[in-house]
């Protein structure tokens, strides 16, 4: 069961690197704001589920659908976030601007 399993992951960390380590766990968001898939939308919620049983405020669960652009062109349908690197920076920046927060 992936939240069970996230769950451990993120146990194993805190008793790792400490309590107060800053885990981010990245929205599964390929699909945009409104995932085609219902499996992505599972997954989805198994992360913010998994965040919010932690209640610390290191453990966090960061947007990134909202990063999407899900026009053309597509660059490669095999790869997440459409093979667009404009996404993926975006959602870097967005990694980046948590993790100094």
């Amino acid at each position: 069961d992936y939240a069970v399993n996230l769950s451990y992951f993120v146990e194993d960390l805190l008793d790792i690197f400490g309590s107060n380590v800053p885990i981010l766990i990245a929205e599964l968001g390929q699909e945009g704001a409104s995932p085609q898939q219902y499996s992505v939308f599972l997954t989805r919620e198994a992360q913010i589920s998994v965040v919010e049983s932690f209640s610390l405020p290191n453990v966090v669960f960061l947007p990134t659908s909202p990063y999407v652009v899900t026009t053309d062109p597509r660059f490669d349908g095999v790869h997440h976030y459409y093979g667009r690197a404009d996404t993926i920076i975006q959602i870097g920046k967005a990694f980046g601007r948590e993790i100094i927060r």
